[in-house]
């Protein structure tokens, strides 16, 4: 199988080498197909905001199957870094298409069931 994305660099530590290249593979990273993406996906539970330019390019994309990779990764992020995805959420609700407020209750999902007062209006407004 021909590889369509230029070849990740592993790194240690803070996965600044893997984020250089996403640009170029976010999309297929969104498929799975890339497990060099994967691996260095790692290093940004403690630290996610380098994320946030591929989920802001990729929210609004025409396949289902890539808007839920980015309400998933949203909902991850949300388990370690709550008030980042709700403020996230919050900022993606102004003018959202119905696709995007989609978006938006997937990735908010757990700490609706969790009783979390911000997501549960969140999930209410992305009606």
């Amino acid at each position: 199988m021909q590889t369509l994305t230029p070849p990740l660099v592993k790194t240690e530590g803070n996965g600044l080498a893997v984020l250089f290249y996403m640009p170029h593979c976010s999309y297929v990273a969104m498929y799975g197909v890339n497990a060099e993406f994967n691996d260095g996906c790692d290093s940004f539970v403690n630290y996610p905001t380098p994320t946030i330019p591929i989920l802001e390019y990729l929210k609004n994309d025409l396949d289902l199957y890539v808007r839920r990779s980015v309400a998933n990764h949203v909902g991850d992020i949300a388990k370690d870094n709550l008030e980042l995805a709700l403020n996230l959420c919050e900022r993606w609700l102004k003018n959202a298409s119905p696709e995007l407020k989609w978006v938006i209750r997937h990735a908010v999902r757990n700490p609706f069931k969790k009783g979390n007062k911000s997501a549960i209006l969140l999930r209410k407004l992305a009606k």
